[in-house]
């Protein structure tokens, strides 16, 4: 169940490191797919989605995965 979380995870950031638009109605502004409503729900509550896109060193899924695994 983690590792499929994880995949999960590293999946939608990685869709999101492309995506730079952020709704103004109330939407995330995230893409629809697998994993949305996890990151709204585990991330944007409490990080601005910017952080999440556009964070230095976690570009790749081998960087994300070293984040997730600690």
């Amino acid at each position: 169940m983690r590792i499929i979380l994880a995949k999960s995870i590293i999946g939608t950031i990685i869709v999101l490191a492309n995506f730079s638009a952020h709704g103004q109605d109330g939407d995330s502004g995230l893409p629809e797919g697998e994993g949305k409503h996890l990151v709204e729900f585990a991330c944007v509550k409490c990080h601005a989605l910017n952080r999440l896109t556009r964070s230095p060193g976690y570009n790749s899924p081998e960087e994300w995965k070293a984040l997730i695994s600690t």
